[in-house]
Parts: C-alpha cells; sequence; structure tokens
C-alpha cells in the first residue's frame, strides 16, 4: 500500500490533478451495506482533512509504531523474518517531513531505486513542472494559503534535488525559510 500511494501521488501530479491523503491502521469495522466506521477511519480523516494541508500523504504514529515494533520483534522463524523485511522496506520509503510529521517519502532514496521503470524519470520531470506551475500561479492568485501550501511542497521536490534556474531566487527563499 505505501508504494501503491507514493507511485500514485507521482502519477496524480504528473497528470495535473494533485491529491492529499493519510494512512493509517487501528480499529474498524464494516457493516453489512453500509461503511467502514471506527477509530482508525476518524483518525485517518482528520490526518487528510486537517493535518496533510498540502498534496503529500502523512501516515499515523500508530502505523509508525507498528512497523517499529514488527523490526524489533526477536522471532526468527520464516513469517517473522518476512514481516520484519516488510517493515523495514515499508520505513525506507517514509521519511519525517519538515514539520516532523511522517509522509510517504516518494521522492525519497529507496522510491527512486524501486521507480527505475522505464518512463519514471519523465513522469517524475512532468510533476515536478506541474507543481512549479502551481506554485507560481498560487503564489500570485493566493500567496496566503495556496501559495504557502505549494512553496512547502516545492521545498520538498529542492530537499530531493530537484531545482529548476527560472525560480532560483524564489527556491532559494523557501530552502531558507
Amino acid at each position: 500500500m505505501v508504494v501503491n500511494c507514493g507511485m500514485q501521488m507521482e502519477t496524480a501530479l504528473a497528470l495535473k490533478t494533485p491529491f492529499r491523503g493519510a494512512i493509517e491502521i487501528g480499529v474498524a469495522a464494516r457493516f453489512p451495506q453500509a461503511d467502514l466506521y471506527g477509530p482508525a477511519l476518524a483518525k485517518v480523516h482528520d490526518l487528510e482533512s486537517k493535518v496533510a494541508q498540502y498534496p503529500r500523504i502523512i501516515v499515523g504514529p500508530t502505523l509508525i509504531d507498528y512497523l517499529n515494533a514488527q523490526v524489533r520483534k526477536p522471532e526468527n522463524d520464516l513469517p517473522s523474518r518476512v514481516n520484519r523485511g516488510l517493515a523495514k522496506l515499508c520505513l525506507s520509503l517514509l521519511s519525517e517531513d519538515a514539520d516532523g510529521l511522517w509522509i510517504i517519502d516518494y521522492l525519497g532514496q529507496a522510491f527512486t531505486d524501486l521507480g527505475r521503470q522505464e518512463g519514471w524519470q519523465e513522469i517524475r520531470k512532468m510533476a515536478f513542472s506541474f507543481v512549479l506551475g502551481e506554485f507560481e500561479r498560487f503564489r500570485r492568485e493566493d500567496p496566503d494559503k495556496l501559495g504557502k501550501r505549494y512553496e512547502r511542497l516545492v521545498a520538498y521536490y529542492c530537499s530531493r534535488g530537484f531545482s529548476v534556474p527560472q525560480i532560483k531566487g524564489a527556491i532559494e527563499g523557501i530552502s531558507a525559510g
């Protein structure tokens, strides 16, 4: 799920369809002919609607704790070793964002290593081009809300090695802030 969410984020940005999201684990129940209900759903809703703020995928603290617990489990049977390996992989695909929240790090090294398929670098370029365009647009049209949100998204891209000379001043201002 972590890999799918990260790749969907990059693809959506490349297709000019930004979204924000959250993933978390916890108790929930599905009722016949009804939706899913429970504390896990409420938590993920809050993370997406109130915390994410800009195109990124927040990872809830319970999921982080669960993955860390799986890595620390001492059992050495085959299922435990597989779970430990998968937990380590998932953790390598996450990072702490500038505001201290955990996110799916779809531009990080682990995703870069996964995304070596043909055409993936072009998707990344298309996504960054869209992000830069939206940053420039919102900086003019809505600087206090969406401009600041896209500024954070550009800062994330810049923290992962992306840069563009024509907005060098804006990027330097973001990096310094």
